[in-house]
């Protein structure tokens, strides 16, 4: 596979740094250095790595700082056998393979289609606020000429949108849109069922039984438009209601007028043609 372009940057202490704070909190926990140190070829023992973390928790925060990492990063060298520039290495390489599995979505695609790639740029784009429009992203996008990424091509884009950034951040800020997407989704799938209930609309079975199932639907829960249409149907609902009982106090009206005759059932069967309940 082709090797992920290195970041300009330098001090490789620094990059070391920004790559384990994700959250961009200006410290790094024991957790982070866990999942750093699994990207390597032969990872140090958790203990091992507990101890040099304690050992360099100069204050007792619980945390490393960027004044204690210098030190902290040195000891990690001589535990992994490894500079600090290829420990940085290893772990991009990993973190930009958990980033595109979660594009694909874990489905073990080999490529990420125009869909995937929008849904992606769309949750990262807090981090590109200000650098790119939309049109600059697609322009990129264009000149691969293809209607999917391969892995290498995924990542090159990326390397450039985020060049300064950490890939860490985009996987975190990825994975919280998704979360959030999620969540989103699932609120707006039950105001709608319960739309559905309070209107009296009625989905085909083979929908509800998805809904009942918790099954992917065909019909978009994703956005929380949903909740806004049903409203709109419920109103609509409310004022067909309302035309309905008007028409039946015109018919009748019209029924008790001498020499004229209507044919209720035509009407409301006509009415019906028409569209209205």
């Amino acid at each position: 596979a082709k090797a992920l372009p290195e970041p300009d940057n330098t001090d490789v202490y620094t990059e070391a740094f920004v790559l384990m704070d994700s959250r961009g909190g200006g410290v790094i926990s024991l957790d982070a250095i866990y999942e750093f140190c699994d990207s390597f070829p032969d990872p140090p023992q958790p203990s091992h790595i507990r101890k040099l973390y304690s050992a360099f928790d100069e204050d007792g925060s619980g945390d490393i700082d960027p004044d204690e990492f210098v030190g902290f990063c040195r000891g990690l060298e001589i535990l992994s056998k490894l500079p600090t520039k290829d420990m940085c290495h290893h772990f991009r390489q990993a973190t930009f393979k958990r980033l595109f599995e979660l594009v694909t979505q874990g489905t073990g695609s080999a490529a990420i289609s125009k869909d995937g790639l929008r849904v992606f740029l769309e949750a990262i784009s807090p981090i590109l606020s200000g650098r790119y429009t939309m049109e600059d992203i697609y322009g990129m996008v264009r000149k691969y000429d293809t209607e999917e990424l391969d892995f290498t091509q995924f990542c090159d884009l990326v390397t450039v949108l985020l060049k300064g950034k950490s890939i860490s951040q985009v996987v975190q800020v990825f994975e919280d849109s998704m979360r959030k997407r999620k969540a989103q989704k699932h609120k707006a799938q039950k105001q709608f069922e319960t739309a559905d209930k309070k209107a009296g609309l009625n989905l085909p079975g083979a929908i509800q039984g998805e809904i009942a199932d918790g099954a992917a639907m065909r019909i978009c829960f994703q956005c929380m438009e949903k909740k806004e249409r049903m409203r709109e149907l419920q109103h609509e609902n409310e004022l067909l209601k309302s035309e309905i009982l008007q028409l039946k106090q015109q018919i009748g009206a019209a029924s008790t007028e001498p020499g004229k005759v209507v044919d209720v059932r035509s009407i409301l069967e006509e009415d019906t043609l028409h569209g209205n309940p």
